[in-house]
């Protein structure tokens, strides 16, 4: 069966579909809603202090904090939408993808992501299997950014059998946290399978097994 087993299923790959429409309608409200108010909050806050001069220094520095939090939220926004639509990995394949999310989450939230993965796990799999993968990657690295003190990320995804692939995370942050329910749901839908532990450095690391064939599925959980 292949390749083609990861998401030939018409009903998930259906799913899949109506996942990205439903996403693209979020972003929509999001730009043209809270996006926007935001943005235009952080222009009036600036104006504010223009015009209330340099006479009141505590207020010049309560408006420059809302500001500065304004803008914080504004660019996380940002990445939001980023996240949500994805066009980089929807124009340019799961290797774009995936580089425009480590670039994102370094400019939004200082966290340094570094990247290794093989790229024939892009090329070897279709739109709706290269959208679920990035849907892992996000979630995963997401779950490692909200620990705490996370200055740094690896993200890994490479064949580890003809047709599995393994997705690593490790991260310098709490080696007890868990993994989400968004990405528990999504390995579901893969069938795959995922561990939470603390790396060789006592760093945390996640790891998520994703099968590409109904063999690799059946000899993934029986091993587990």
């Amino acid at each position: 069966m292949g390749y083609d087993y990861f998401m030939s299923n018409k009903s998930t790959k259906e799913a899949v579909r109506k996942l990205w429409i439903a996403r693209d309608q979020f972003a929509r409200h999001l730009h043209d809603g809270p996006a926007q108010s935001i943005s235009a909050v952080a222009m009036r806050l600036n104006i504010a202090k223009r015009l209330i001069g340099e006479g009141n220094s505590k207020t010049i520095e309560e408006l420059n904090q809302a500001e500065e939090q304004t803008r914080l939220a504004a660019k996380e926004m940002r990445y939001l939408l980023f996240a949500t639509q994805a066009k980089s990995l929807r124009t340019a394949g799961l290797a774009a993808g995936l580089q425009d999310l480590a670039e994102q989450t370094q400019d939004t939230f200082g966290v340094e992501v570094h990247l290794d993965v093989d790229v024939k796990s892009g090329k070897k799999l279709d739109e709706e299997n290269q959208s679920l993968l990035f849907l892992l990657a996000l979630e995963a690295i997401t779950v490692a950014r909200k620990h705490n003190a996370v200055n740094k990320i690896s993200l890994r995804m490479n064949f580890i059998e003809n047709d599995l692939l393994l997705l690593e995370v490790h991260d310098d942050g709490d080696p007890n946290q868990v993994a989400s329910e968004a990405l528990e749901e999504l390995v579901r839908l893969i069938e795959g399978d995922f561990d939470n532990t603390a790396g060789d450095d006592n760093d945390n690391q996640l790891q998520i097994w994703i099968p590409l064939s109904l063999a690799a599925v059946k000899h993934l959980h029986k091993k587990s």
